[in-house]
């Protein structure tokens, strides 16, 4: 007999769980993602400050009012998931945390 506690020394079927791929993929986007948004935001900023010939703090200050205001509407509607009392409730709540 073996307790309920004990864990199954068949390590296998962790490997060959199909979820693994969808976490991978999710990974790639992620990072893909932040490396653009990120990482590429200076190129990004140096482009358009040259090109439109604007100021870089003002451009800056453009792309750090977008992160907050994403944030804030983000937060808002994570906190309205908990509210919701019907099935379309939910999904407006998360049509509100895309947007953000």
């Amino acid at each position: 007999m073996t307790s309920s506690t004990e864990q199954p020394t068949d390590t296998s079927s962790l490997r060959s769980f199909p979820g693994w791929r969808v976490v991978a993929g999710c990974l790639f986007v992620l990072l893909i993602n932040a490396g653009l948004a990120f990482s590429g935001l200076s190129v990004y900023l140096n482009a358009c400050s040259k090109e439109q010939d604007w100021p870089l703090s003002s451009i800056s200050f453009a792309v750090t009012i977008l992160f907050i205001a994403g944030a804030v509407i983000a937060g808002g509607s994570l906190a309205l998931v908990g509210q919701v009392t019907s099935q379309w409730q939910l999904y407006v709540a998360y049509a509100v945390f895309v947007i953000g």
